[in-house]
């Protein structure tokens, strides 16, 4: 079973470099465990679902938490 494509925002990518080298590992291997299966948790996958905030209309998106 192959997974999904993982394409990384501009911000996404600059934030990535911040962290020091073990919280950018942690992180990668955390997307690309949810890559494999980016269903939400209610359907077998990782992922829990996002709604409106402030921000924006965050509706269809999931999120993951790290430890």
């Amino acid at each position: 079973m192959s997974g999904w494509t993982v394409a990384y925002a501009r911000e996404a990518i600059r934030d990535l470099k911040r962290l020091d080298q073990s919280q950018q590992l942690v992180v990668v291997k955390a997307i690309d465990k949810v890559s494999v299966n980016p269903l939400p948790v209610t359907e077998g996958g990782y992922g829990k679902p996002l709604g409106n905030h402030v921000t924006g209309n965050l509706s269809g998106y999931l999120k993951i938490k790290l430890r």
